[in-house]
Parts: C-alpha cells; structure tokens; sequence
C-alpha cells in the first residue's frame, strides 16, 4: 500500500504488507487522531549534560542529576517542561500550539518572544505574530526543540519558512513498538539525544561534549538522504505511537513533520530505510552505555 508520491518506499518485501506515509491523505481506515502516551518511569532517567542556572532562582540546577525536571538549556526551558516521572511525547515533535507552549515557560528568552507571538494571534494581529515566530526560529543557537516549536507555530499562523530552511533536518524520531511497550529515540540538529525504553528506563545527553557528535551526525545525515524520497510534509494530524510490531521513522524539519513506517524487519532490509535505522541503533547503544556521573 502506498500513501506517497513515490512508489513504496518502505515496501521491500511482497509477503509483508509496508504502508508508506507521505503527503496524500490518509484513508479513512487509518485513525486521524493523536495522543498523549504517559509512560509511568520505574527508575529515574540517567541525564548527562550541563549546569543550568536561573537568575530567578539562587544557585544552578545540576542537570546531570537524576531528576528530569532538571532538563533546561540557557535558561529557557522552565524546570517542569520535562516532567519527572512521565514521557509526553509533545514536547519532542514541537508541534504543541502556541497557546499551549507559550503558557509552559518563564519570563526569559525565547519564552518572553513566544508569549509576544501568542498574544499577537489573539488579537489577530497574524503578520506582527508571524514576524515573531519567524524572529524565534532564527535566533543563533537556540536549541533544536523551540526552533521546530516557532516553525510550527508561524505555519500555522499562515506563514512559510524561507526556502534556504525549510527542508534543513532539525530533528529525527525514531518510534519502535515493542511487545511491552514503546521504544523511542530523539536527536536534533543542536547535537542533543533523547532515549526512552520500553521498560521505562531513560538517557538523556544535552552534550556535555563531543564524544556523541559522530554517531548524532550519522543519524541527522541517514535522515537527510531519506527526506526527498518522502517529499512533502504530513498534513494530518500525528499519528498513535506505531503497533504490531511497526517502526517509524519520523523526520522533522521546518516544514513540519515527514515519516515512513512498516515492518520493523523490513525496514531493517530496506535499501533507503536501513542506513537511518542502523545510525539510530548505533546511538541508542551508545547511550545506554553512558558512564553514570
């Protein structure tokens, strides 16, 4: 079965059936709805990264703690955005609306340019907001997370991203169904990795150093190979996390969100898909065995 503009990219073997997804609609068979997956951690997250402090509060926040709650980059991300204890997908797609994500952050940058933005669709001011988005999106090392956010954000007020960014990848997911539950790795542009199991165990690196870049890079480089056979971004709504054994490979850039899923095995057999599932592979193994700090 084929929902794309080219031909089963997925499709390797004729005895599995391999749905493609690109930009032609969804069937009515398929669900059109997401969700929220709260998986309940058994064990806290093992988070390597940096020291993040908050003029507003005394002293820094460890993050190579073993609380989530800890995750911040420059002080932008508000403690709680990473909830101790759950894994919310919507913070790793920077699809959230902007009423919803504006209202997650502090009074610090790039919240305080959100808020803006936010406030200028309310009074349907779309130019003024679009501006800010846009403004977002542009800021010089801003992490990878937000710069999808603001995308996504100004698409919807109307806006497009400029051509010389719009098919950049910024962000790779890679979704596994597991028999007990769901695998899920992220890595971005910004060199930060996310790894959740399906036993609920958690690694987390906001590179502490460069020791990651490589096996980082190989995953953004698979995903960069793979995104013009996929050609234009899903219009729908994101899908449930993947089933009965599936795989999802799911690209995110400027534009918005590009993936193909089937077969576990007959991605891993697949000329286009194989190269991205193994990077993403190499680097889950490397982050499961991070030193603990």
């Amino acid at each position: 079965m084929t929902i794309s503009s080219v031909p089963a990219l997925w499709a390797i073997a004729a005895q599995e059936t391999v749905t493609t997804f690109g930009p032609a609609a969804m069937p009515a068979a398929l669900p059109k709805t997401t969700r929220m997956v709260a998986i309940t951690a058994t064990r806290h997250a093992h988070v390597v990264g940096i020291l993040v402090s908050n003029p507003k509060v005394q002293g820094s926040i460890p993050c190579a703690s073993t609380n989530l709650s800890c995750l911040a980059y420059r002080d932008t991300l508000r403690p709680t955005l990473n909830r101790l204890g759950s894994f919310e997908p919507d913070l790793y797609f920077g699809d959230m609306s902007l009423d919803a994500f504006a209202r997650l952050g502090t009074g610090v940058e790039p919240w305080l340019s959100f808020e803006k933005a936010r406030a200028f669709v309310a009074e349907g001011n779309l130019a003024q907001a679009r501006a800010t988005l846009e403004s977002i999106a542009l800021m010089p090392a801003i992490e990878s997370r937000f710069r999808l956010q603001a995308w996504h954000s100004l698409r919807d007020a109307g806006g497009q991203p400029p051509a010389s960014v719009a098919m950049e990848v910024l962000g790779v997911i890679v979704e596994v169904d597991m028999s007990k539950g769901q695998d899920f790795l992220a890595t971005y542009a910004d060199q930060t990795a996310y790894y959740y199991n399906y036993s609920s165990a958690a690694e987390i690196w906001l590179r502490p150093d460069a020791s990651l870049d490589g096996q980082i890079n190989s995953v953004l480089s698979a995903a960069r190979v793979i995104l013009p056979l996929i050609g234009l971004p899903w219009k729908e709504p994101r899908r449930p996390p993947p089933s009965s054994g599936n795989a999802r490979l799911n690209i995110l850039t400027a534009m918005g969100l590009h993936f193909g899923e089937g077969p576990l095995r007959a991605l891993d057999r697949d000329r286009n898909a194989q190269p991205l599932l193994r990077a993403a592979t190499a680097l889950m193994a490397k982050l499961t065995k991070l030193p603990r700090r």
